[in-house]
């Protein structure tokens, strides 16, 4: 029987749009809270404002864990994912293309939207390894390697 554990996870993260990024500063920890839309190839873009604290240590290349979880779940049910991997800046040129995705997706005005890609940096976070719990469908977690894909 084939192992559809990472199509359901993806399926999952791509269901969802807020994701908590963790960067770690000065050896502590810091979480932010953004909205994020799934690439075709599992890749998770976000915009941040330059000056975010998570936007500037992520310049200064701090390590980067995501997690995304239904908030709305009943007590004692966990669907989740967590992740460890890179981000990388990406051009305003090719974060442009994501802009009225961004507007479609979260039904938001696009007026607003150009006002605020000017004062924020486009991101593409790479998932390196993947964790997956879901209780209603399996016992324990799945964990995926990315970099054997």
């Amino acid at each position: 029987m084939e192992d559809n554990s990472l199509k359901e996870c993806f399926e999952f993260v791509d269901r969802e749009n807020l994701m908590s990024l963790a960067v770690i500063e000065h050896g502590a920890p810091w979480i932010a809270n953004v909205f994020y839309m799934c690439d075709c190839d599992h890749n998770l873009v976000f915009l941040s404002g330059k000056s975010t604290r998570h936007s500037k240590v992520i310049h200064e290349g701090s390590p980067v864990a995501v997690a995304i979880y239904n908030s709305k779940s009943e007590f004692g049910e966990v669907e989740g994912v967590q992740m460890f991997g890179e981000v990388k800046e990406i051009s305003l040129a090719e974060g442009a293309k994501y802009v009225m995705k961004f507007s479609k997706y979260f039904n938001t005005d696009l007026e607003v939207d150009l006002k605020e890609v000017m004062g924020s940096r486009f991101y593409k976070f790479i998932p390196v390894s993947v964790v997956y719990r879901n209780t209603k469908r399996f016992k324990g977690k799945k964990e995926f390697d990315l970099l054997e894909k």
